[in-house]
């Protein structure tokens, strides 16, 4: 579970250098997170992958405090296709 959580970091680390690099802070690096990989790490903590539609809303409920819309839950279910991490 370590080293998924280490690779799920390092894939979202890329997409944002330029937090990092202003302040450093760990609440700058949380803002630039997407909700998408938010609800991956939601997922991924609570040994839910792969997931099914049920438990990406779920996860997207918890992660934001409402439901995704159509093209919130299209970006995540992406993301979490691309890691092989959804199951229709």
């Amino acid at each position: 579970m370590n080293n998924l959580m280490n690779l799920i970091g390092a894939a979202f680390s890329a997409a944002r250098p330029e937090a990092e690099q202003e302040s450093g802070s760990i609440l700058d690096v949380l803002d630039t997170t997407s909700t998408p990989a938010l609800v991956a790490e939601h997922l991924v903590r609570t040994d839910s992958v792969p997931a099914t539609r049920s438990e990406t809303v779920d996860a997207f409920v918890a992660v934001t405090g409402h439901a995704p819309d159509l093209e919130d839950f299209a970006d995540t279910t992406a993301l979490l296709g691309s890691f092989g991490w959804f199951r229709s």
